[in-house]
């Protein structure tokens, strides 16, 4: 895990490597909340915690207004508890983070706050969203000098949904005894001269789109897995399903196209250029999803939940080509886009099979792309055997496009 804070107090112009050592955790509780809506969800007997351990060495650097911190340590865990007494059953998980965890500090009323990014979460357990738990922000002091050290302890409550919890850091970090010199070094670019410059044509296409959202769904059925993990996640026997959609999402979606040239092409000439497949088109924008879980365990009890997220609706090949890829992706760290406040599979178990592929995919023509009316359909069908949970993925998502307008011709830079 990697921690970053930056702090308004620091302005080295060069990086300065230090190493401190942390010590502490970081620790969420959470319980379900009659006031917050747990009985509609389901979720009034589930009571949980997601622990950091931050111990062990950090790697400090500093930049202009910006300390980072790099734990090389740190893991996390969750444990949630559901149901009281001897009917009381637990799902304990390990949530991972593949880009790391970063603290930026900033200034604020009184001293400065640290928000972890990307957001913590309960994982596959009932529990905060990462959405609930980005705003909830780190106390932060750090001592004047050469060597600072951090002051990271927090105590506060937090609402997240239909759940209300803590946050309690006992986190510090000191020089480390054998942090006494650093190595710094320019942030500086090179002023060497380039090569000679030179004026070129671009020939370019822009087209602009309204976007709604269509009503269909994307969807998920899953089932406790019979194996070892579905005792560890508390899953065994359970069945549900997940539905995406964006029946009210509206934006605007601009792609673009472009290539040189050896002399100026008009507008018409720039469109044929397109059709003929002479350049590709590139574009996305962020869309509102929402995300519905049914949750049904052996005994007959249920979760049910519905949140917002966002995704990112991609079009674009990186070659010319009759057809252009659309994907639909999730949106960068602040949300896992098949988690509710339910437990249930992660996005990895689900889609995650070989890499990071989109959460749905599909294709369209240049032909329809440049009507006025036209319908991206994406989706991703196939069976799926992830951590504690086995299924299927079904249906599609839809957006209608409009086209609003086109801009087309040649252009003349220098390079």
């Amino acid at each position: 895990m990697a921690a970053v804070v930056g702090s308004g107090a620091v302005a080295a112009p060069a990086f300065a490597d230090q190493t401190l050592e942390a010590t502490g955790s970081i620790t969420y509780t959470w319980q379900g909340d009659p006031a917050h809506g747990c009985a509609v969800v389901g979720v009034c007997d589930v009571q949980g915690a997601l622990i950091v351990d931050a111990q062990g060495s950090v790697d400090l650097q500093q930049f202009r207004h910006q300390s980072i911190l790099n734990l090389d340590n740190g893991n996390a865990t969750v444990r949630v508890i559901t149901g009281n007494g001897q009917d009381a059953s637990e799902c304990v998980d390990t949530p991972t983070y593949q880009a790391g965890v970063s603290a930026f500090v900033t200034p604020a009323a009184g001293g400065l706050v640290g928000t972890i990014t990307p957001p913590l979460s309960s994982g596959r357990c009932a529990g905060p969203l990462a959405s609930d738990l980005q705003g909830v922000t780190l106390s932060v002091r750090r001592s004047i000098g050469k060597h600072p050290s951090f002051d990271l302890r927090t105590n506060k409550s937090f609402v997240a949904g239909p759940f209300v919890g803590t946050l309690v850091s006992t986190v510090t970090m000191r020089p480390a005894p054998s942090s006494g010199s650093s190595n710094s070094f320019s942030s500086g670019s090179s002023s060497a001269p380039g090569p000679g410059r030179q004026k070129v044509f671009i020939e370019h296409v822009r087209l602009r789109y309204r976007v709604a959202g269509l009503a269909e769904p994307l969807t998920v059925s899953f089932a406790g897995e019979n194996d070892p993990f579905c005792a560890v996640l508390d899953s065994c026997g359970v069945s549900g399903d997940v539905a995406l959609s964006a029946p009210d999402f509206s934006g605007t979606l601009t792609l673009q196209a472009s290539r040189s040239v050896a002399r100026p092409r008009n507008s018409a000439q720039a469109i044929v250029d397109l059709k003929r497949h002479r350049m590709s088109l590139f574009g996305g924008l962020s869309s509102g999803l929402e995300t519905s879980e049914s949750f049904d365990r052996p005994d007959g009890s249920n979760c049910r939940d519905s949140t917002p997220d966002r995704g990112v609706l991609t079009v674009g090949n990186f070659r010319p080509a009759r057809s252009t890829s659309v994907d639909l992706a999730e949106s960068g760290d602040t949300a896992d886009l098949l988690r509710t406040h339910c437990p249930g599979p992660s996005y990895s178990d689900v889609y995650a099979t070989n890499g990071e592929p989109p959460l749905a995919r599909g294709e369209v023509t240049v032909a329809q792309l440049l009507a006025p009316q036209t319908t991206l359909t994406v989706g991703d069908p196939g069976d799926f055997s992830g951590v504690g949970y086995t299924g299927s993925r079904g249906g599609a998502i839809g957006f209608s496009l409009t086209l609003e307008s086109i801009r087309a011709g040649t252009s003349e830079e220098t390079r």
